[in-house]
């Protein structure tokens, strides 16, 4: 395949042999695409604050006011293109615009200037294409839902590859100085860091809460429930685990291994009166068993 001559024909090529592969056979739904599309308009006609959102366009508007620094972002380079587009995960499905990431990746050197200074217009007159505000929004069926209801699909919104190759040049722009103001306990949209993190130190505040050191495990808490004082357990019982104030669950190990052992004496007990525990042997053996298999538990 040659691109250096004709690219016209090559991408011709390619599109034959997509619309040659078979689509998977799908089962037939009850449920109709515009009866999709009419729930998910209804789910997006839902109520929402308006004063709230006054408040903040107004906001906005002040800190556009605050800048110091009025003038125009400098243009985009051709090497900032090029840094985009490796970030840029490739064999993405394209929006509304139909134009797929492979034929951004392999623009040439001209091709590549003149999108970056169409990236440098937008910026400077804050207006972007018409057809970029547009998405192609394909639904995925909810797992384990009754596929015949239109509420049990999912919506999932294709924008322009072009759109956020433009979103991605601003944020490398602007990322340095954002993360400067962002709180250190933020996870959610900060670079290496996730939900995960904050999943994390919530679960290891809990435990710190419930540590063996703390002075205030020993409390004894006051709850009410109907004008009426609850009885304090020390040692409660739940699902059949005891629980503890610091959740080591040594009580809980210590009940069941008393229990255990318990049971393995009254069964030595009993085998000197049985008929075929008379021998020191047999007593022997069973005592040692049962030792190994304690240990073994504990």
């Amino acid at each position: 395949m040659n691109f250096t001559h004709s690219s016209r024909k090559s991408w011709t090529l390619i599109r034959r042999i997509g619309a040659a592969q078979q689509l998977p056979k799908s089962t037939h739904l009850s449920v109709s695409a515009n009866a999709i599309a009419a729930y998910l308009i209804q789910a997006a006609k839902a109520l929402h604050d308006k004063k709230f959102e006054w408040q903040v366009c107004m906001q906005g508007r002040t800190l556009l006011q605050q800048i110091a620094d009025k003038s125009l972002p400098y243009p985009f380079t051709e090497e900032e293109i090029s840094a985009a587009l490796q970030k840029t995960k490739p064999a993405t499905v394209p929006g509304y615009d139909n134009i797929h990431v492979e034929f951004v990746k392999n623009l040439g050197p001209k091709a590549r200037s003149w999108l970056s200074k169409f990236f440098s217009r937008i910026m400077a007159t804050h207006s972007i294409p018409k057809i970029w505000r547009k998405a192609k929004v394909i639904t995925v069926e909810k797992p384990g839902k009754d596929p015949s209801l239109a509420a049990n699909y999912h919506p999932i919104s294709l924008l322009s590859v072009c759109y956020k190759l433009l979103e991605r040049l601003a944020l490398q722009r602007i990322s340095l100085t954002v993360e400067g103001f962002l709180s250190p306990d933020q996870a959610g949209f900060s670079k290496g860091q996730s939900t995960c993190d904050q999943v994390a130190a919530f679960t290891t505040f809990i435990e710190n809460g419930f540590h063996l050191h703390n002075t205030s495990v020993t409390r004894e808490l006051s709850v009410y429930l109907d004008g009426q004082r609850l009885r304090h357990e020390c040692h409660p019982t739940y699902l059949g685990v005891t629980l503890d104030h610091t959740l080591s669950y040594r009580e809980h190990l210590m009940k069941t291994a008393g229990r255990q052992l318990k049971n393995r004496n009254n069964l030595l007990m009993k085998l000197p009166g049985s008929t075929w525990g008379t021998s020191a042997n047999t007593a022997v053996i069973c005592s040692g068993a049962l030792l190994f298999s304690s240990k073994g538990t504990l």
